[in-house]
Order: structure tokens, then sequence, then C-alpha cells
């Protein structure tokens, strides 16, 4: 990392960036001295330290120039610091940015291990983390450029794979609302290799902006889960949920024998009996153990016993489990 007298930087903040990565390279503190509009002053945190820059801003204009720099530390190498204020997140982001390649999960955890190997310092785990997450968005970019782009990926799931469905539902005001896709071997992998029997659930998402993911799927001949469709939407509202499945309708029509799984949520069933009124509604088995764990705690026989009655094919079988 270098810096000079007379060096140009296009704003007050990369001059403070570019100080940020000259200090974590060269494993010093610095120590604001004064700072305004048109001005910008530090020096060395050791008090007899000769080491100090000073820059100015450009006269109309938003550069900010390097007037004097100082460049020799006159304290021992064992008095820096490992912890560095300077270092911001941004900062950190700068030199972690290469590692977030393909599809690599990049932790908190390893940025900590990799930039005390690397420049020996060390700052709380907030700071790794906010580190992560500006590096992932200058690579992926923020969920709002995603969700504006998110009509061309319709388009094109369209057009790269034909048959294939997608809905897009915005307010008044042209922001996003639902959202719903389904690629065409799904749907023609359901309807006519597999057992009408569907499960349907959502779940929250851990963006920014949350959300809901709506999931559909089935079950192949050989017990391995098939996704039938996918949606985006708000909250788990009656009205999402209805938008939702009304467009599942859309695309496998009127299937005989239809079976519904999914938890006992209300909103849920309320939009399969108004848009699958034909259907039989059934609940999870998985979800209706945990809602009895719930109620009357973790007891081991009555695990037992639930689990012997779910697992009968035959009405007359349940009955005689449940006595």
């Amino acid at each position: 990392m270098h810096l000079e007298v007379g060096e140009l930087l296009p704003s007050k903040k990369q001059l403070k960036s570019q100080l940020g990565n000259y200090a974590l390279a060269n494993r010093f503190k610095l120590r604001v001295f004064k700072s305004d509009t048109t001005r910008y002053q530090v020096r060395c945190i050791v008090e007899d330290c000769n080491w100090r820059l000073r820059a100015t801003k450009v006269q109309n204009s938003y550069y900010f120039q390097v007037r004097k720099f100082d460049n020799q530390h006159t304290f021992f190498t064992e008095a820096r610091f490992p912890h560095q204020r300077q270092v911001s997140a941004r900062v950190i982001g700068g030199h972690i940015q290469d590692k977030f390649c393909g599809h690599r999960l990049y932790k908190p955890n390893e940025i900590i291990h990799d930039m005390q190997r690397e420049f020996g310092i060390s700052c709380n785990y907030h700071k790794w983390y906010r580190a992560r997450h500006i590096t992932l968005e200058e690579v992926q970019g923020t969920p709002i450029e995603s969700y504006s782009i998110l009509p061309s990926y319709l388009y094109m799931l369209e057009q790269a794979n034909l048959g294939t469905v997608t809905d897009l539902h915005t307010d008044s005001s042209n922001r996003f609302m639902y959202m719903f896709f389904c690629v065409k071997a799904c749907i023609y992998g359901f309807l006519s290799s597999i057992r009408p029997v569907i499960a349907i659930d959502g779940t929250f998402l851990k963006d920014r902006h949350k959300g809901v993911l709506f999931v559909t799927v089935c079950m192949d001949g050989n017990d391995q889960i098939c996704p039938i469709a996918f949606g985006v939407g708000d909250s788990e509202t009656n009205e999402a949920w209805e938008w939702f499945l009304s467009r599942l309708h859309k695309v496998v029509g009127v299937v005989d024998d239809l079976v519904i799984v999914s938890n006992r949520k209300g909103s849920i069933r309320t939009g399969v009996e108004k848009v699958f009124p034909n259907s039989f509604y059934g609940a999870c088995a998985v979800h209706l153990k945990r809602n009895m764990v719930g109620h009357y705690g973790r007891n081991k026989a009555l695990k037992q016993y639930f689990r012997r009655a779910a697992r009968v094919y035959r009405e007359s079988q349940f009955l005689q489990r449940m006595e």
C-alpha cells in the first residue's frame, strides 16, 4: 500500500479508506488530529512518534491531496497494536473480496483466522460479520438490485426452459409483492409419473427485507423429494397463500384423488379449501408430533404410540392403535 506527497484521492472517504489500508498493511494505529470538510490530519497513536500525514481538499472539487507525509515511525515495532480502529469493515472487505470465488461460503471465523495470519490484527466478531456482508453485496449485488432484475430472470427462465410457468405480482407502486415459478420438467414429472400427493410449506427468508419462501414438493418412486413449484411473498397471509396456490392450480390443473399435506397453519388450509376444494387436506405427521411434544412434553412412550399410529395405511389399523 503506497502513499506519497502530492497524491490525489477522489474523496475524503477514499482518503480514509486508503489510510486504513495503509495502517493495516504496516500494522500500526492512527489518531485523527484534525478533520473537517477541507482538511484531514492523522498521526501515529504513539505520542512521541514522528509519523503523520496531512491532506487538504482541492479547491472547487471533491479531491483531497496529500500535502505533507512524514513516513518514518520513531517507536519500537513491539509497540505496534493488534487491534485496529482504522480498519473498518469496508477496508477488511477490500482485502477478502477475492476469497468469495465461486460458491464458496467464506465464514466470519475464517476471515478472523486469515486476517490474523496475514496482518496480525484482531477485531470484534461483529466487524468481521459486517465485512463479510459488505463484500457479499459488492460481489453478488444488493437484494434491491436482485429484485429489480427479477422480471428479466423469469423471462430468461421461460426462454431457456420452454413450458416453464412464471408469474410476478407487484402493487400499485410497482413494488414487489409475490413471485411464482415452476420449471417444465417438474410439471411433466409430477403429472406423468408421480403419485398425486404434494407437500406444501413456507419458510422465512433471512435477508434484510425478510419475506417467505413458498415451496411445493412431491416424492418420486425412489422416495426422493422432487420439487414442483417455488414462490416468494411478504408473509404467510391468507392472501399470499391463495395467490401462490391459484398459480399452482393453473399449472397442475384438476388432479384426481389429489392429496395435499402441510402443517396445521390456518392460512394454508384456507387457501387449499378455496383453490383445491376437491382435494384431501392432511396434516404432516412431523409437525403434529412437534405440536404434541410442545403440548405434552418429551414423553418417549407417547411419541412411540404416535409413530406407530402414523405409519399404518388402513383406517381399522389406525383406530386400533389409537385405542
